[in-house]
């Protein structure tokens, strides 16, 4: 079964040796900072130890808002969404940006982005291309999130965030095999 507790306190233990991708430290660094206690943290985490969320500050956030806290602030943390149009996209990871499909759906809910556009940006994602690739459709996504009410000013710095992320980050059926793989280590263990 996906929910066996003996399986969570592998990585709560902090008992690495032998788990997939778990060797590795950002997975190593981001799970000893909260506690695992269901099998898409293992995904989400999956999905959050990679350069783009590590850069974009997603990572963290996640984190705080896991664990309901935030040391930054000394204050309760909870998801969080910059406009309620991004809620629906973003609310299983808590108002980051983890995966690819949700930059590529807010494009096209939200960004009112031509499916030429958004298949652009999946591709320029998996070769990690970066700000510089996406800031040629910035304005587009800014104009279409106005069209369907969120202010310039709420939109454009979060294609900023959307941006960042996708210097690198991974498909959510990427993480989740990763993550299956990850929890067989952990149950065998």
């Amino acid at each position: 079964p996906l929910d066996h507790k003996g399986a969570f306190e592998v990585l709560n233990r902090h008992q690495w040796s032998g788990i997939f991708q778990f060797m590795g430290l950002a997975m190593q660094s981001l799970a000893k900072q909260t506690k695992i206690t269901e099998f898409m943290d293992i995904v989400n985490i999956t999905a959050l130890a990679r350069p783009g969320p590590m850069t974009s500050g997603g990572a963290s956030n996640w984190i705080y808002r896991k664990n309901g806290w935030d040391p930054r602030t000394n204050a309760v943390a909870k998801a969080e969404y910059p406009h309620p149009l991004l809620e629906p996209h973003l609310k299983e990871t808590l108002g980051v940006v983890a995966y690819q499909e949700q930059i590529l759906n807010i494009g096209r809910e939200v960004g009112d982005m031509s499916w030429a556009d958004v298949t652009a940006l999946r591709k320029a994602m998996s070769k990690s291309l970066g700000e510089e690739f996406f800031s040629r459709y910035r304005g587009g996504f800014v104009e279409g999130a106005v069209r369907n009410g969120m202010p310039a000013e709420i939109a454009a710095p979060f294609f900023d965030d959307m941006s960042a992320f996708g210097a690198w980050g991974m498909n959510k059926s990427h993480c989740v095999s990763y993550g299956l793989v990850s929890y067989w280590c952990c149950w065998l263990k």
